[in-house]
Parts: structure tokens; sequence; C-alpha cells
């Protein structure tokens, strides 16, 4: 057997708190990220007023996409909502399978849905 001394690679583990409004994270979070400014970009999002969050009344669903600065590669997200497992999951998929903006913007989801906003988000 070959001996390695690699590191071991972990994927991105999503953690979430269930709840009637979910609170969930993925990868770098937002505490970190504003404290390092100049390595990640935050960009933080109202959903309460989409079309996923009006239909459902989700009065206070909001989403923070964490980048990396130099690479533009997403490396965090942080979300608020009472469906908030559906784009945690998707994200969590983005990060671990390192997806540009360009192959998120290319697939297809089914509208009106959480997965559809994705492309919105990144």
């Amino acid at each position: 057997m070959k001996k390695t001394t690699a590191p071991i690679q972990y994927p991105v583990i999503p953690q979430i708190l269930f709840g009637t409004t979910e609170v969930g994270q993925v990868g770098v979070g937002y505490q970190e990220a504003l404290s390092k400014p100049e390595k990640y970009h935050v960009s933080a999002f109202d959903l309460t007023h989409w079309y996923t969050y009006n239909r459902i009344k989700d009065d206070v669903a909001k989403a923070m996409v964490i980048r990396d600065a130099n690479t533009k590669q997403i490396v965090g997200f942080d979300v608020l909502s009472s469906i908030g497992e559906h784009l945690l999951n998707a994200f969590s998929l983005v990060m671990n399978l390192k997806l540009s903006n360009e192959q998120i913007q290319d697939m297809i989801f089914a509208y009106p849905s959480v997965s559809s906003d994705l492309q919105y988000l990144v």
C-alpha cells in the first residue's frame, strides 16, 4: 500500500437550524468574511420581494453570497428563510464542484422554484 502525506480534502459541509425560519451557512461565514475585507467580497440580498418568497409569504428571507476577492469563486453562503435548506444545498453543490458563474447561468431550473433563484444570486 502506498503511503501518502497529502492533507485530507473535505468538502464544504452545510449547517442549518431548522424551525419556522431556517438559518443556514456553508463555507466561509459572514463574520469571517467581514473581518477580512481584503480577502472576501460579500453580496447581501433581501429576498422577501422575490417571486419565490413572496408567493409563500416569507417575510424574512435574506441571503449572503461570499466570494474570494481574487478568484471571484463562491466560498461561502448564509441564508435566513422558511425554505433556506433548498438554497443551502444548491450552494453546497456549487462550492463543492467549484462551478463558475457561467456554468450556473447555463443551467435550466424549474421556474418558479428556489433553484431558479440561484442564477440571480451568483
